[in-house]
């Protein structure tokens, strides 16, 4: 992703700490062998899998790409570092002025996205969702890598800094440059004021009644089981990080995920639809509960997983996320038996 304040050609604050990066990679950037760089480029948005083949083609000069890799990624730390400890508190500024920014790209491109169907993060304005959520988490959570890798512009040629240390591990096959990587979050992290680790929740466009839905969840599921109880807040946390309105826990539309859950478990399938007649699809499950809605829709997983880990493999799959993210669903219930999880969600009673 490319710097999207302070790099060159944007006046601000950065300008200089963006110049001096910019004079000190220069050299790598002229290295007429640039096969390692071209490989690199395309490293961010490939797969496993995929990565494995690039490995192979960057293993043709790896002492080269290692040396130059090295060089551009302790400039660019450098850079970075003399930045934030000189003005912390502008960093800071620029990550606060950067949550609305996202959100605003965010909710436009859910506007984009087609009414039905999976989201393809491939291509068109799912692969920009996909992006632009994964800058919201590191802004969120690391604002300290954030600010590497997106105040100090590191150039158009040059990797972020994250992945920089990632292939450089890859290609020394150790973990020298993974502890680099965390010296350096380290001290920028030391160097941030406490502002810039930001509750995006002071922010949100629906924070007043975002915390009356918590609340009352906390009421309405204080008798779940633990992993439902995850499963609904770290859902609610992806929500109100990109703007859209949490979900209000509904105790039938959980007893229909429970139900579904254990008839996995007892007949040894995974499916959204079911063998037994009359319960064959969500909405079948939750008409049976009593629940009457506009729509409807339904994640499940398999596995011994945490609910952080259950959510996150949701997240990257398309249609699961897009049950993650509708803004027409209102209420949520979900449910795990053994290996087995399953959460509904609902749009406005009828």
């Amino acid at each position: 992703m490319s710097a999207t304040r302070g790099g060159p050609g944007r006046p601000g604050a950065w300008g200089v700490a963006a110049l001096v990066l910019a004079f000190a990679v220069a050299p790598a950037q002229e290295d007429p062998r640039g096969r390692w760089r071209e490989a690199l480029s395309r490293w961010t948005g490939a797969n496993e899998e995929q990565r494995g083949f690039l490995l192979s083609d960057l293993k043709f000069a790896e002492e080269e790409a290692r040396r130059g890799l090295g060089e551009l990624f302790e400039s660019a730390a450098a850079a970075a570092c003399t930045a934030a400890e000189a003005r912390p508190e502008a960093v800071a500024a620029e990550c606060r002025a950067r949550f609305p920014d996202l959100r605003r790209k965010i909710r436009d491109l859910l506007d984009r996205m087609p009414s039905r169907g999976a989201v393809d993060f491939a291509t068109g304005p799912g692969r920009e969702m996909k992006e632009a959520l994964a800058e919201l988490d590191r802004l969120s959570a690391r604002p300290e890598e954030w600010a590497a890798e997106h105040v100090v512009a590191l150039g158009p040629d040059a990797p972020r800094l994250g992945v920089a240390a990632e292939v450089l591990d890859a290609l020394a096959g150790g973990l020298a440059w993974a502890e680099r990587w965390r010296e350096v979050r380290g001290r920028l992290r030391a160097a941030l004021p406490a502002t810039a680790v930001l509750e995006h929740r002071d922010v949100n466009r629906f924070a007043e009644e975002n915390r009356r839905v918590r609340e009352g969840n906390q009421r309405i599921g204080a008798d779940l089981p633990e992993a439902a109880r995850a499963i609904v807040a770290a859902t609610n946390d992806y929500r109100e990080a990109i703007g859209v309105r949490l979900l209000t826990l509904e105790p039938r539309l959980t007893a229909a995920a429970g139900k579904h859950s254990e008839e996995m478990t007892a007949r040894n399938y995974f499916s959204h639809r079911s063998p037994v007649r009359g319960r064959t699809d969500v909405g079948d499950r939750i008409s049976l509960e009593g629940v009457r809605t506009t729509i409807a829709g339904e994640n499940i997983a398999r596995g011994s997983f945490t609910p952080a880990e259950i959510l996150a493999a949701w997240r990257d799959s398309p249609g699961h996320h897009r049950n993650l993210i509708d803004a027409r669903f209102r209420f949520i219930g979900a449910a795990r038996d053994g290996k087995y999880w399953t959460a509904v969600y609902a749009g406005e009673m009828r």
